[in-house]
């Protein structure tokens, strides 16, 4: 059995999917983040079940990286905000770092069925449920602050938009999750082989929920609501796999 087992290991860049926002007014609409990436690094086995037939399962870990400064909005600014203004991010967490959104680990239960062999490029799709154990996320809070120099040399501070962040606790229960790949092998003569291809990976729980207001101290331009947020992502990897190419397959 041991034999029919090739293992791997890879490393994956991300993008996730967009955030989706309910705004109850449109002067200053909500728009989703310039920066919500992902970054992932995990082992492959893949068990050979038949002739082109395999189990794979393994183990990854998944980080996904937001920046809150890179929240904006579109529209123009209200008029009573001059030309002469910037803007100061004040940022204030009660655990965790700036950029680290989630972390968790994975473990996949997938078919993977080679589609072509080309003298020594295999080519794979593979398709299952992935269990993903999340580590706890705690409530944030986030602020933007439009700072108005004035002719006295002092500032006036308005509030740009306020954000009040709210994670669902994970527990020891893995979450049910779905994964699809399409993968490219180049074998080496004897030994080893490289292998790339596009991951995606749809998230079923809402791990989050904001409520947000834009300009909430300028009723007439106020723009309110909330966005929620699962783990969906699409990503490019890169991997070696490691052993003999002798399978007789």
């Amino acid at each position: 059995m041991l034999k029919n087992v090739s293992k791997g290991a890879y490393f994956l860049y991300s993008r996730h999917f967009s955030t989706n926002y309910v705004i109850d007014s449109a002067f200053s609409n909500f728009v989703s983040r310039k920066m919500n990436i992902g970054i992932e690094a995990g082992v492959n086995l893949d068990i050979l079940v038949k002739k082109s037939w395999s189990i794979r399962t393994g183990l990854y870990a998944h980080l996904h990286f937001i920046s809150e400064i890179d929240y904006g909005t579109t529209g123009e600014l209200p008029p009573v905000i001059p030309s002469t203004y910037r803007k100061e991010s004040i940022t204030q967490y009660t655990r965790g770092s700036e950029y680290a959104e989630r972390t968790n680990i994975s473990i996949p239960l997938k078919g993977l069925f080679r589609i072509k062999r080309i003298k020594d490029w295999e080519f794979y799709s593979a398709a299952g449920i992935v269990g993903s154990f999340y580590f706890p996320a705690r409530q944030q809070l986030v602020q933007n602050t439009i700072v108005l120099p004035t002719s006295s040399g002092s500032n006036n501070f308005i509030t740009h938009y306020e954000i009040i962040r709210y994670f669902k606790k994970s527990t020891f229960t893995p979450r049910i999750e779905f994964g699809f790949d399409l993968e490219a092998v180049r074998k080496f003569r004897r030994r080893g082989a490289v292998f790339a291809g596009i991951k995606t990976h749809l998230g079923t729980t809402k791990l989050e929920r904001a409520d947000f207001i834009i300009w909430p101290g300028l009723p007439q331009y106020r723009s309110k609501g909330h966005f929620s947020l699962n783990r969906s992502y699409i990503g490019v990897y890169l991997g070696y796999r490691f052993g003999r190419n002798d399978f007789k397959n």
